[in-house]
């Protein structure tokens, strides 16, 4: 059991790291940081031509793969703002009972 447990945990690293590699590439060919492309919709994208891959002839997938990198446009995000206006704090949680100060103890 401990076996085939660790045989998908290996099966999902290999998927997730195959998908970063291919984002990586598609930022690459566009210029951009590799953060700027949108993880969600990239991997949809690159998902849908694996899975039907087997369906296709040997010889479409470098045409698949070409097309796919030309749509990578689609899934760069905007930059990131640089300032903040407000910065992040932790806010307090109300207190259920009020507090007791130490001059009225």
């Amino acid at each position: 059991q401990p076996a085939l447990v660790r045989q998908e945990l290996w099966g999902v690293l290999i998927a997730y790291t195959l998908l970063r590699r291919l984002m990586r590439l598609m930022a690459e060919q566009l210029q951009v940081a590799p953060q700027r492309i949108g993880f969600h919709v990239a991997a949809m994208a690159i998902i849908d031509l694996l899975r039907f891959a087997p369906l296709e002839s040997a010889g479409n997938l470098p045409k698949r793969l070409a097309l796919l990198f030309e749509q990578a446009r689609l899934f760069v995000l905007p930059p990131r703002r640089e300032g903040r206006t407000y910065p992040r704090v932790v806010k307090r949680r109300s207190a259920k009972y009020p507090n007791k100060n130490a001059s009225q103890a």
